[in-house]
């Protein structure tokens, strides 16, 4: 089933991560571009359209490549955002995550199964995959607690976090001085 997108009259898919119950887990399913009726790149383009965010505005003044690119980061970010604040149950945040670790495998073996990843495929060059494991390791934190007891475990979530995203996005932007990713 599609609704109607916030960009346009671009459909908007439903989460192609969906969790669906089987035996006595819950499994993340699949949908190729056939059954969410846009292509990747569009899928991510309205999912940060829809956020509100910033980021997606300041992004429209960009190149076309490279708003692509932070198009495709941004909607990441959301994906794996949404695992910490729509789950009520704790064991299937912690699948989608872990579906999301197997996805990230994907991504750099060539073969990813969702629409971010796959938008994100052509700028691998640029993105580190220890970087994009220590945003889900972050994501993995806020699922763990959610207050921290000293400055040493808050700098360390907000490195992994907020941090790391910014070096992705200097990296996609083609920073050019090194002292941007300290």
């Amino acid at each position: 089933m599609q609704a109607r997108g916030a960009i346009g009259q671009l459909p908007v898919a439903r989460h192609p991560a969906d969790v669906t119950i089987r035996g006595f887990g819950a499994v993340p399913r699949r949908r190729n571009e056939k059954e969410i009726g846009v292509t990747p790149d569009q899928y991510c383009q309205d999912k940060a359209a829809r956020s509100g965010s910033s980021f997606y505005y300041s992004a429209l003044l960009l190149a076309p490549e490279r708003r692509r690119a932070l198009n495709a980061l941004h909607a990441w970010r959301l994906e794996l955002d949404g695992i910490v604040h729509d789950n009520h149950d704790a064991g299937v945040a912690l699948q989608r995550l872990d579906w999301w670790r197997a996805e990230l495998d994907r991504l750099f073996a060539g073969h990813p199964d969702h629409p971010v990843s796959q938008a994100l495929q052509p700028f691998l060059a640029d993105l580190p995959r220890a970087e994009m494991t220590q945003v889900l390791d972050g994501t993995e934190m806020d699922l763990a607690q959610s207050r921290y007891v000293d400055d040493a475990a808050l700098a360390r979530y907000c490195r992994l976090t907020g941090g790391t995203l910014g070096k992705l996005a200097a990296r996609l932007l083609g920073f050019s001085d090194p002292r941007t990713l300290e």
